[in-house]
Formats: structure tokens, C-alpha cells, sequence
């Protein structure tokens, strides 16, 4: 479960609030959805490698597991 006080502000804060982002952004869409068990992010394939560090240590923090659609792996960071 993701408590708001922390991660959910944790996370907003890694992403712009909404467009315009620039050709170089990860982001495909924003602001993040967030709801109370769960970060929903769209990122570009192509670009994703900037936000997937941050991802990855906000998840580990907050002991969350990363899931990926296209794949259908999921995983929890740092095992």
C-alpha cells in the first residue's frame, strides 16, 4: 500500500506536474496516476533509462513491486 504522506509525494516529485514536457522526457503522460495501492506511469521505450533509476529506488524505499504490462513481469527492486 502506498501512504500518501511519503511515497505518493516522493513520486509526483520525480515527474513534471503536466505537459508541455520536452522531446527528451520520459514521460509520456502526466501528472502520475496515484491511487492508494498504486503509481501508474506511462513512460517512452526510447527514453525510459532517465526516470527508471529514480523508479526503482522510490519502489525500493517504499518496498513496492515495479510491474511491467508489456512484459507481464513483475518484479521488487534490489532482489
Amino acid at each position: 500500500m502506498i501512504e500518501s504522506s511519503g511515497s505518493t509525494r516522493d513520486f509526483e516529485r520525480s515527474s513534471p506536474i503536466g505537459a508541455p514536457y520536452g522531446p527528451d522526457s520520459p514521460w509520456m503522460s502526466t501528472p502520475l496516476a496515484v491511487g492508494i495501492d498504486h503509481v501508474f506511469m506511462c513512460l517512452s521505450f526510447s527514453r525510459y533509462t532517465q526516470a527508471i533509476a529514480t523508479i526503482e529506488d522510490l519502489a525500493k524505499k517504499y518496498q513496492l513491486a515495479i510491474w511491467d504490462p508489456q512484459s507481464g513481469e513483475a518484479y521488487l527492486p534490489g532482489t
